[in-house]
């Protein structure tokens, strides 16, 4: 991950916690810094010892992170601030902005839309939610499908706790048929078996989270599942280049 440029000044400046929660006395100019990941995540350090924790910060590639009290970014789940605003950091702990998460909308500074309609036209509620939402036609929550994700920031799936989200276009995955551009959530059990693949390469077994890192919004991709009864028994996710 490429090394930031500067912070949120805002978010230091309304919170004592966001110095005081350094891992050792922060100094005013803490020198460069680097991003570390070790077994619970990625934080970005600095040569002194001190991190980022309980703030926003900000790459030179305008991408946006939050750092929880320990330091570890936020990836792959929600954060509602304290302008009790509702916020996204996919895989790779950017703030997502500009496109759906399931049946919720982030808009340009990356804050969940509410009660207002999408720039794409939809209707959402005043707790964010896609008016036209409901649960899955019961045709869809049993079977194999293929699902495409070009890199144009309009397709796209998400996980959340046991739930994965998918805006997308869905195939049979056998008869190759349109079924339409569908947004969807299936169920994850504890079951449910994870696969990796290249185009050209065989499919890996993997973990959830080797998965969930394994999904690039750059690439274009495709993701065959297959559900009973809305839960998920085998997912594989395929880079297509």
């Amino acid at each position: 991950m490429k090394k930031l440029l500067f912070t949120l000044s805002f978010a230091i400046a309304i919170s004592a916690m966001a110095i005081s929660s350094y891992a050792e006395p922060h100094t005013d100019d803490p020198g460069p810094g680097h991003w570390r990941q070790d077994g619970k995540g990625w934080r970005y350090e600095f040569d002194d010892g001190s991190y980022y924790a309980g703030c926003w910060f900000i790459d030179f590639d305008s991408k946006w992170y939050y750092a929880k009290g320990d330091g570890y970014i936020i990836t792959n789940d929600w954060l509602q601030d304290y302008d009790y605003k509702w916020y996204y950091f996919d895989g790779s702990g950017c703030m997502v902005a500009n496109r759906w998460i399931g049946d919720y909308y982030l808009g340009f500074d990356g804050a969940m839309l509410t009660s207002t309609t999408t720039p794409d036209g939809y209707q959402v509620d005043y707790n964010g939610k896609w008016i036209g939402a409901g649960t899955n036609s019961s045709n869809v929550n049993n079977g194999t499908y293929n699902f495409f994700f070009e890199n144009n920031g309009a397709d796209f799936f998400s996980i959340s706790g046991n739930t994965i989200s998918i805006n997308a276009d869905m195939y049979g995955y056998y008869d190759e048929q349109y079924i339409g551009h569908k947004s969807l959530s299936y169920t994850l059990t504890s079951n449910t078996r994870y696969k990796t693949k290249f185009k050209l390469a065989p499919a890996v077994d993997c973990t959830k989270q080797d998965f969930i890192n394994f999904y690039d919004t750059n690439e274009s991709m495709s993701l065959d599942l297959t559900v009973q009864n809305g839960a998920v028994t085998e997912i594989r996710l395929v880079k297509l280049r």
